[in-house]
């Protein structure tokens, strides 16, 4: 064991219930969850929306999108054996995946870590998207508390994934290890979990928590659903994905390349160009 497991991010689909109703969308969030079952579902979704929305999206930019989807597959860039799979088809099709949801107007295109992030929520222009836990306090919990009571969550279009996740670890610089770990044991307890997630929306890695009393309980920001229904199902159906110490190098690559795409660089080029600098960033680092 080399890492005492924190939270996790399972992922939902959040909605802003009152303009979907609006847009004579139901609300409902099964019958949503049926409506949206996969990502083209989805993206006929966003195309529903802005027939009385002009300008909604579905996603605040596309690398996002790609986000989300590569928390849904079964494996990333490269196997526990040093080969790298990064070119696979499955990668390439969630790389056009994310260029298609731009195409279509659906993306904000708001860069990362810009105020434009928390803008497309405010406003209202993006009602509905899809990430993890966290995602709900990150951003309409905290840049939109008037809309509390209109928000509900739905299980993600493209299955189950998880995005993010934290993890503590005792370093050999630690001058009393044995306090260390009972205290992050005390701290990371499915009881203490259960607390975190209620104050700060972190969700619990310990399954044990998913059904305690506490998890369970109504939610006022998203109009008194049991929001556990969604996550704790999700969160149980997530793969374990191997991660290589050479994604740190893979990851920026990929998200450049997706930013350049929104400016409008062509897809296939953008590809290539992505699978070159990968190809060689990994041979300077004698991983291949």
């Amino acid at each position: 064991m080399i890492a005492f497991p924190m939270d996790t991010g399972p992922t939902g689909l959040f909605y802003r219930a009152d303009l979907l109703q609006e847009a004579g969308i139901t609300t409902d969030p099964k019958e949503l969850a049926a409506r949206a079952p996969d990502w083209d579902g989805f993206i006929a979704l966003g195309k529903e929306l802005r027939k009385s929305q002009q300008r909604a999206v579905i996603c605040p930019n596309i690398r996002h999108i790609w986000s989300i989807r590569l928390g849904q597959l079964g494996s990333k860039f490269m196997t526990q054996d040093g080969r790298y799979t990064g070119a696979r088809d499955e990668l390439r099709e969630a790389f056009e995946l994310a260029y298609r949801i731009g195409r279509e107007g659906l993306s904000a295109g708001a860069p990362e870590g810009s105020p434009d992030l928390y803008g497309v929520i405010t406003s209202g222009r993006q009602p509905i998207g899809i990430g993890a836990v966290w995602w709900g306090l990150a951003y309409p919990e905290s840049a939109a508390p008037k809309t509390g009571g209109t928000w509900r969550v739905a299980d993600p279009p493209g299955g189950s994934g998880n995005v993010g996740g934290s993890f503590l670890a005792i370093t050999k610089y630690s001058k009393n290890p044995e306090a260390a770990y009972k205290f992050i044991t005390w701290l990371q307890s499915p009881e203490n979990q259960v607390k975190a997630f209620t104050e700060m929306s972190l969700f619990p890695s310990s399954p044990r928590s998913f059904t305690r009393p506490e998890m369970r309980e109504p939610r006022p920001f998203y109009g008194g659903q049991r929001t556990i229904e969604v996550f704790g199902p999700s969160a149980r159906q997530v793969r374990t994905v191997y991660k290589s110490p050479y994604d740190r190098l893979m990851d920026p690559v990929f998200a450049a390349e997706l930013a350049n795409v929104e400016s409008g660089k062509n897809v296939d080029k953008a590809w290539r160009d992505a699978q070159h600098t990968i190809e060689r960033e990994l041979t300077r680092e004698g991983a291949i």
